[in-house]
Formats: C-alpha cells, sequence, structure tokens
C-alpha cells in the first residue's frame, strides 16, 4: 500500500520513469505472491497497472498505444480477482501468520474507471476515461 501512495508521489514530482520503474518492480512482486486468480495481491497488481495509465497519460506525446493496454491488463486482472474474490491474507503466498483481512478504498467493479477519474487534469481525464470506454466496448463486444 506505500508503494501504491509513492507512485503518485514521483509522477507529482515529475519523475515518471521512476514511478514507472517501481510500479514495474512492484507488480512483478506482487504476482510472485499470488496463491491463484483470487488472490489479494491480484487486486493491488490490478491497481498499480491503472497508476501506469495515469502516468503515461501524462507523458508527452501521449501514447494511446501504451495506455489502452495498462488498461486491458488492469481490467483483466481485476476481472481475474472478481472470479474468486479472498480478502484474506492466507490467499498471500508464503504467509504463515495469523489469518486476517485486508481492507482498501478501491472499489468494486468501476474500481479502474475510479481511480482514473482521480486525474487532476481534465485533458489526461477524459483522455483516460475515454481509452477506458473503448477497452470495456472492445472487450464485451463479441464479434
Amino acid at each position: 500500500m506505500d508503494v501504491t501512495s509513492l507512485i503518485p508521489y514521483l509522477q507529482q514530482k515529475g519523475e515518471r520513469q521512476e514511478a514507472l520503474a517501481l510500479s514495474a518492480w512492484m507488480q512483478q512482486l506482487l504476482l510472485g505472491l499470488c496463491r491463484d486468480d483470487g488472490s489479494y495481491p491480484r487486486r493491488l497488481y490490478a491497481v498499480l497497472l491503472t497508476l501506469d495509465a495515469l502516468i503515461l497519460a501524462g507523458e508527452r506525446p501521449r501514447n494511446g498505444d501504451a495506455i489502452r493496454g495498462k488498461l486491458r491488463a488492469a481490467r483483466a486482472a481485476f476481472a481475474q480477482f472478481a472470479r474468486n474474490p479472498q480478502f484474506s491474507n492466507a490467499s498471500v503466498r508464503f504467509y504463515r501468520g495469523k489469518e486476517h483481512s485486508f481492507y482498501d478504498d478501491v472499489g468494486g467493479s468501476d474500481s479502474v474507471k475510479r481511480i482514473l477519474g482521480r486525474d487532476d487534469d481534465p485533458e489526461e481525464r477524459d483522455c483516460l476515461l475515454k481509452i477506458w470506454r473503448e477497452v470495456c466496448e472492445d472487450e464485451d463486444d463479441p464479434g
């Protein structure tokens, strides 16, 4: 959870590449901690992918394909988690202590949209939400 706070801080300081590097490192760590698709670390992994999209939206020139890729991956990771959501630390690989549940303010199925809506720059926010809608429409379209 500390890393999810540090990444936006680095972004605000103009250290976008450092923020992306920290996110990439943490994503690999989180995937290694997953016991299965519903493991709680997968939920945090999806949050980091969404934060990556926020960071990429601030770059000039803006790379819509890279943003779209991050949002597709975030959507897929949230969907994996949602199929069998586990908020217990028992879902974390290598954990051996007393069982307890995790709490966060990420939200439910609209998590990505809520996170993207937090972007302070109206142009970036509009761009992100437009790409998010496209990703959702593309993946919901069976044809």
